[in-house]
């Protein structure tokens, strides 16, 4: 089981320490006669079956598809160097395969994945970068002593000369047993939280496609498990708060495990031909 920092850490430390699951994906959209616009993409590493995929919320890639319907191409680079002991800080060069791309946002079902073909992903290990595997998203703990959400916010990032200079953010998540009135209810079992805002920090924009991640502190020192994806989040009155909703990791890691089995059978060609 994986264990994180010691208990002494800083914030700061905690955040480069768990920058090495994260790789966000910068998007610059281009098409003539119309202004360039930028994005950033909260992703993070997800491993199933020996097989890595940039993990995003599903909505996310579906933004995604709208500007390339829209006429525009997109030009991608996975920015992989923002972590501790990372041997480069340059984004990755990377190209977007519309057929290979996985996308669900349905019945509160929000899941988009990105494989990663070999190359990538001894590009991204040479930089430091590990995936969240099965141990951590299919095994829940009993018990959970506290939720992080990781993300990079919109509100932070910049572009300066070129370059896009981007933040990681690790928010304190209060898990909330029913879901808010103010959020749509959806057909979809979903984890539900609040988070707090701040002056600098006053929406959760970008957060979506971030991981959430259950702690639990032990004799053994503070373990940690991947147990859902940032989906939705509203402001509550006074914007002093933000209402979450995300996708319990677990039964999309599962469902992914099983259409990657039918791949393998025979029974299916892609991620996308089994229903949501």
């Amino acid at each position: 089981m994986t264990t994180t920092e010691p208990r002494a850490a800083t914030p700061e430390s905690v955040v480069a320490y768990f920058q090495k699951h994260l790789v966000p994906i910068h998007l610059s959209f281009r098409k003539a006669g119309a202004r360039e616009h930028r994005s950033v993409v909260t992703t993070f590493v997800l491993e199933v079956l020996d097989s890595w995929f940039l993990a995003t919320a599903g909505h996310c890639l579906n933004d995604i598809e709208s500007n390339l319907a829209e006429g525009y191409s997109v030009h991608c680079h996975l920015m992989d160097g923002l972590g501790r002991g990372a041997s480069h800080d340059q984004p990755i060069p990377f190209e977007y395969v519309q057929e290979v791309m996985f996308a669900i946002d349905e019945q509160g079902v929000d899941l988009g994945l990105i494989p990663l073909s070999p190359v990538y992903r001894r590009l991204l290990q040479a930089n430091g970068v590990q995936a969240l595997n099965e141990q951590v998203w299919k095994h829940q703990p009993d018990r959970v002593d506290f939720f992080r959400l990781f993300g990079l916010p919109q509100q932070l990032i910049r572009h300066e000369r070129g370059q896009v200079i981007a933040t990681t953010v690790m928010l304190k998540v209060e898990a909330l047993s029913r879901k808010p009135r103010q959020l749509q209810k959806v057909p979809a079992r979903c984890f539900y939280g609040r988070v707090d805002l701040s002056e600098k920090l006053t929406d959760l924009s970008g957060f979506s496609g971030g991981p959430i991640l259950a702690f639990q502190d032990g004799p053994a020192g503070m373990r940690y498990w991947l147990h859902a994806v940032q989906s939705r989040w509203i402001p509550t009155a006074g914007k002093r708060h933000g209402l979450i909703a995300a996708c319990y990791t677990t039964p999309l890691g599962e469902l992914v495990e099983r259409t990657m089995r039918e791949i393998l059978a025979g029974t299916a060609t892609t991620l996308g031909d089994r229903d949501g």
